[in-house]
């Protein structure tokens, strides 16, 4: 009876796979992380502008909410409010 053996299947693989397989790593140079990275930073400065945009807004209907709730007030009542916006 004739017995299997499995040992040429390595040198059947090794012949047929090329030498880096399983051992890919993408190579990223100085430049491509240069991109990325002013990439990411155009990103920041977008939503920082966009927050400051909200903010600059936000206190800007605030103050227009206190003036208004101002002029509709008795001049006695808005003297003895605080001036500063809570």
């Amino acid at each position: 009876m004739h017995q299997k053996s499995y040992v040429g299947v390595g040198e059947i693989i090794r012949k047929e796979m090329p030498k880096d397989v399983g051992t890919f790593v993408e190579q990223r140079t100085f430049g491509d992380l240069a991109e990325e990275v002013s990439d990411a930073e155009l990103v920041l400065r977008n939503w920082l502008g966009i927050a400051c945009f909200n903010v600059g807004t936000a206190v800007a209907l605030k103050l227009m909410e206190r003036a208004r709730e101002d002029l509709l007030l008795d001049p006695m009542e808005a003297k003895s409010r605080p001036s500063s916006p809570q």
